[in-house]
């Protein structure tokens, strides 16, 4: 046991390094990419001087460490795991290790323990922490790159239940506002509600609802029935929340967690996008084992000589592994492959590759 919390602490020293080492290039190269934006929003937003950008900025960056973390955890695993072994080898600590009865396999069982942690981790964070970050996060997004102090969503589908579904030319999640709205409320006759606005109220002339200006009811074709003036729905088709949720499941489906993910595809099944990333969202943090189990064989070992080439060995299969996972992923979507098919095959086929190279690991 002294061991293995010896080995655990040495890698979990490595990880935190490696960690806060990308993040803060992460962090670095991006706000110098948007510092004329950055800038820009000290200007024309009234009342924003330089140190409150500065502020806003660093919450910002702050706000997006979880996020960063699901990109790169994986990563940052296999760095760890490789310096530390790189470590134990250096300082010839691997050798009494073996000569006292353990396997090289047996010497990285606390590795693996540390990737089973980070990668439940991972799943605690995109279904916990991401949805009370991600409103915030955009919010202050939104000042910084765009120069506006409200969220603004533009031009998507939002589909209902039914049939039924919105399109949307813009949104103003924090205030219920839709502009350039058209609503297939009635898929069977194909009838059409369109307004150039639609409000949220709590109070007005008939009472909590929807107001819409410039609202018309448009039937079908051929109905002979007339267009007709509207200027009051007692809901929609689609929550409020819901409809940004659709939002960011059109350009931003990784910012959602695994449970607002499902109920995107259970509302829109055709969409095999959806299906393939709620399956990817299980497998990338599978990962971290994966990667482990492809690096550590070229990592982990006795002789000292080679050390250089194993790791540059170690990256190539990952690298490897996450192109064909990129690429079948792709394919999954796109429908091409069934997302099953698409998000696990990488997982299992590299992770049995690995076993064969971790099983065969000289000690």
């Amino acid at each position: 046991m002294k061991l293995d919390r010896y080995v655990a602490g040495t890698f979990a020293g490595y990880f935190s390094l490696a960690f806060f080492l990308l993040v803060g290039l992460f962090v670095v190269v991006d706000a110098i990419g948007s510092a004329d934006e950055f800038l820009q929003a000290s200007k024309e937003i009234r009342g924003m001087h330089g140190a409150d950008v500065a502020l806003l900025a660093l919450r910002y960056y702050a706000c997006s460490v979880p996020f960063y973390f699901l990109q790169i955890a994986p990563f940052v695993t296999l760095i760890a795991a490789c310096a530390a072994a790189s470590r134990l080898n250096r300082g010839g600590e691997l050798v009494p290790m073996v000569a006292g009865g353990r396997s090289l396999q047996r010497c990285a069982v606390p590795f693996f323990g540390g990737a089973a942690l980070v990668a439940g981790g991972m799943l605690l964070v995109r279904e916990g922490t991401l949805p009370r970050l991600r409103d915030l996060r955009d919010q202050m997004g939104e000042t910084l790159r765009r120069q506006r102090l409200e969220r603004v969503c533009e031009d998507f589908v939002a589909l209902g239940q039914g049939g039924q579904f919105l399109k949307i030319g813009r949104l103003y999640p924090d205030r219920d506002r839709l502009e350039k709205v058209r609503i297939l409320r009635n898929p069977g006759q194909q009838e059409w509600v369109s307004a150039d606005v639609i409000e949220r109220r709590e109070e007005g002339p008939h009472g909590p609802g929807w107001y819409l200006e410039s609202g018309r009811v448009a039937p079908g074709f051929g109905s002979g029935a007339e267009v007709k003036e509207i200027d009051f729905l007692p809901s929609l088709p689609v929550e409020p929340e819901e409809i940004y949720l659709a939002y960011k499941g059109e350009h931003e489906p990784l910012d959602l967690s695994f449970s607002e993910l499902s109920r995107l595809a259970d509302r829109d099944p055709a969409r095999l996008r959806y299906q393939t990333l709620l399956h990817s969202f299980l497998t990338f943090p599978l990962a971290n084992l994966v990667l482990l189990l492809l690096g550590l064989p070229f990592c982990l070992r006795l002789e000292k000589r080679g050390r250089a080439e194993g790791i540059v060995i170690a990256c190539t299969l990952c690298a490897l592994y996450f192109a064909v996972d990129l690429a079948l992923t792709d394919l999954g979507g796109r429908g091409v492959l069934g997302p099953l098919l698409g998000s696990w095959a990488p997982a299992v086929l590299f992770g049995s590759l690995g076993i064969v190279l971790f099983d065969g690991m000289r000690t």
